[in-house]
């Protein structure tokens, strides 16, 4: 599971759809 909200907390709550692909992408990496 590549999605860290603790990571990305306060982009979350602006783009939530985009931090789970941020979050995916970068943990892929």
């Amino acid at each position: 599971m590549g999605i860290s909200l603790g990571s990305v907390s306060p982009r979350s709550r602006r783009l939530p759809e985009w931090n789970i692909t941020a979050t995916t992408s970068a943990d892929a990496t």
